[in-house]
């Protein structure tokens, strides 16, 4: 499913985010407690500002290119508390498919591994064989990527 976020009439999309049934019940799941709903919507916050075009920055603090690089798997950083990471890949210039969502403290126990092969196993499904390659700088993927 494709993520639109909420513009106002001068805002428009600069880049395409598409989510899948994991990351959109991870994003929008129904939470009861007003810290945890707060939570998600600062993700979604910052899923928009990424959707709208927000300048992105080739230092790896919002998207980094997991290890191995072959792979062209990437994590989409959600850096406030609890953090998070939403892996996925880039299907084309300005187009990202998020896969998989994870708390950083479980992969910190777990490592990469398994949200890889997961993300890897979803793509090869689902789209083609392998995602954009290369795609790397960011300035290869998004528009709007600053030094």
């Amino acid at each position: 499913m494709r993520f639109k976020p909420p513009m106002d009439a001068d805002e428009a999309e600069k880049r395409t985010l598409f989510v899948t049934k994991r990351i959109g019940s991870f994003i929008h799941g129904t939470h009861t407690k007003r810290a945890t709903a707060d939570y998600y919507s600062r993700i979604r916050a910052a899923l928009g500002e990424f959707v709208k075009g927000e300048p992105l920055y080739d230092d790896e603090a919002v998207l980094k290119k997991l290890v191995p690089h072959s792979h062209n798997i990437w994590e989409f950083r959600i850096t406030f508390q609890p953090q998070a990471r939403i892996v996925g890949a880039v299907a084309k210039t300005d187009v990202f498919v998020a896969i998989e969502p994870e708390f950083r403290d479980m992969l910190e126990k777990k490592g990469f591994d398994e949200i890889i092969g997961k993300s890897l196993a979803w793509w090869q499904e689902w789209l083609d064989p392998k995602p954009r390659d290369p795609c790397h700088p960011l300035t290869f993927c998004f528009c709007n990527v600053k030094d």
